[in-house]
């Protein structure tokens, strides 16, 4: 395994990070998404992997360590058809192109080499009148991509197997220097959108470090506060894990992306917010309410375009017996911390800039964010200062 990760350290010009079959890395990989690894780091990565796992897998990072041509992966969740011949005549389709295409178990990868700087793209199509997300992909945005021979465990003790797929449609189940297909090509960025979108149908977002959201009608309001940062909750999947979480944000997003199905999203918040895990897996009772306000006030602050129904609906994931409460039930009582826009579309705004002396005490001690909420009560503004590029510190001081 050490040898395939070193082919893709060496060939592709990509950092390396070991996991477990169920994707969780073996150390804190922050450094492989910040600067280019040693091969001797590799290798004392992979002595720790051994160390905390039985079987050990390879995932090449992306980040902006990178130089360019940048190594850009496109994740191919749905295809658009559950025929599996259908599915192998697009892998062939793209592998013929040049691209290197990598099958997973629902879908597959695109890798390929670019130099034009795309931090992070979502792929979405139109159906039963709804835009629906098909996948997404990353260059410079921190993120790991499982490869070839990796095996994930999926559900009922079931293991799949990440393979090559070549313009013949051969499989190939491991590396080699010698195969011209497995190296990755470079394309402008332009040329991969052309090719999805020909091949897929599917429409191709892209977002940049810097993007900014519209800012929606400001209310008048003396200390309102509110400045989204995200235009809609598409941008928001794709750019929030970017930064630390407060620790009910992440807890409910965990389960909701597990919760729907979007595993990789979930293995994201685990990787990089593993610290509010070991004793909380939904939020408990004690402390649903405040943690359930501070999910909504950290959306709806952040987000410029987001319905209520998806607030309630992530919260319905993360939240232990939602929405049952003495009283009012919980989706009522978050409601009363939302203004609605007037034009009746369910979008919504927060009602004030903070939870006054409220903070989930049952999380805080663990949260990256528990100076500044303490303080400020408000988790969104220093998540914000966060992601657009200053330093925080543990417990909330920022430089």
């Amino acid at each position: 395994m050490l040898q395939h990760a070193l082919f893709y350290h060496r060939v592709w010009d990509v950092n390396v990070v070991f996991t477990s079959p169920t994707r969780l890395p073996a150390s804190s990989w922050g450094e492989a998404a910040r600067r280019r690894l040693a091969p001797q780091e590799l290798a004392d990565m992979y002595s720790e992997a051994l160390r905390r796992f039985d079987s050990v897998m390879i995932a090449v990072a992306t980040g902006p360590y990178q130089e360019p041509p940048y190594h850009i992966v496109i994740d191919v969740d749905d295809p658009g058809t559950s025929d599996r011949s259908e599915v192998e005549a697009l892998e062939r389709a793209f592998a013929r192109e040049g691209l290197v295409v990598v099958s997973t178990p629902r879908g597959f990868h695109l890798h390929a080499k670019t130099g034009d700087s795309v931090y992070m793209l979502s792929l979405s199509t139109e159906r039963a009148g709804k835009r629906v997300k098909t996948g997404d992909g990353a260059s410079l945005q921190p993120h790991l991509w499982t490869v070839p021979p990796s095996k994930r465990l999926l559900k009922s003790s079931f293991w799949y197997t990440y393979h090559f797929v070549l313009p013949s449609g051969k499989r190939l189940y491991t590396t080699s220097v010698t195969r011209e297909e497995l190296k990755p090509q470079s394309y402008s960025f332009s040329e991969l959108r052309e090719l999805v979108e020909e091949l897929l149908g599917y429409e191709v977002h892209v977002y940049r470090p810097g993007d900014e959201a519209p800012r929606r009608p400001p209310v008048e309001r003396e200390g309102f506060y509110y400045k989204p940062i995200f235009n809609d909750l598409v941008e928001f999947h794709a750019k929030a894990l970017h930064a630390p979480l407060p620790a009910p944000v992440a807890i409910i997003l965990y389960n909701y992306y597990m919760g729907t199905g979007l595993e990789s999203l979930a293995q994201d918040v685990l990787a990089r917010n593993f610290m509010y895990f070991t004793e909380f897996r939904r939020v408990p009772r004690g402390t649903r309410f405040l943690a359930s306000a501070e999910f909504a006030l950290f959306m709806a602050h952040l987000v410029a375009f987001i319905r209520f129904d998806d607030i309630v609906e992530m919260l319905s994931y993360g939240v232990e017996d939602w929405p049952v409460d003495d009283g009012a039930p919980l989706d009522r009582k978050v409601r009363y911390l939302l203004l609605f826009d007037e034009e009746g579309r369910g979008y919504v705004m927060p009602r004030y800039s903070g939870l006054g002396g409220m903070t989930p005490q049952l999380m805080c001690g663990r949260c990256f964010y528990r100076g500044s909420c303490a303080r400020s009560r408000m988790p969104w503004l220093w998540y914000s200062r966060f992601i657009s590029g200053l330093e925080v510190k543990r417990g909330g001081g920022v430089e």
